[in-house]
């Protein structure tokens, strides 16, 4: 870790450094489009919601593909309604990382989840609650490479001593790489105390 006796030697021995005149005056806005494409590609959706505002350029630089590629939209409770109504119809179509997290309205987002977002490699529902179509909807994702199921609930309309078999269509699932299921057949109960 970095202690405060580096950060000062490095910060006084760029006190000491000489500019150039020709770099004076150079401000963010005078970095190449693809140095900000790479800095739009490491910061969050939260810091890209912002960085959208800024201008035109720095907008139109953000829906380049390349800044998706490793962007994990995480769909929550909070905020489900918002990414739903107004960023899925925008970014889905580059968008694929999706995570839902403490979510028990699947069938809210299913549409546009489904519909919009035919590049998701990577789909994490963890502490979650989705209906038993969300098997029918894995074969929307022919890109998949990761799935995981943590601590979460698939409903269904079955009762609580009937057996039920989930089926993952393997089959349309060719890319996958990584299948997680993990505390997979919660009770309604426990689910609901985690959430």
């Amino acid at each position: 870790m970095p202690s405060l006796e580096n950060f000062k030697t490095v910060s006084s021995h760029c006190d000491s450094v000489e500019v150039h005149d020709s770099c004076k005056g150079i401000t963010i806005y005078d970095l190449p489009n693809e140095l900000l494409i790479l800095i739009f590609s490491l910061v969050n959706y939260e810091t890209i919601q912002v960085v959208d505002q800024v201008c035109s350029r720095w907008r139109a630089l953000v829906m380049e593909p390349a800044v998706w590629n490793n962007m994990r939209l995480i769909l929550c409770m909070k905020n489900y309604l918002h990414i739903r109504d107004d960023i899925l119809p925008r970014v889905a179509s580059r968008l694929k990382l999706v995570k839902l997290q403490y979510f028990k309205l699947y069938l809210e987002i299913r549409v546009p989840l489904t519909t919009l977002c035919p590049n998701v490699t990577h789909l994490e529902i963890s502490i979650s609650q989705v209906d038993q179509c969300i098997f029918e909807d894995l074969k929307c994702w022919p890109m998949l490479k990761f799935l995981s199921f943590r601590n979460s609930l698939i409903m269904t309309n079955m009762k609580i001593d009937d057996n039920y078999t989930f089926s993952i269509p393997f089959c349309h699932l060719k890319r996958l790489e990584t299948l997680i299921l993990s505390n997979f057949a919660l009770t309604l109960n426990s689910l609901d105390d985690m959430l």
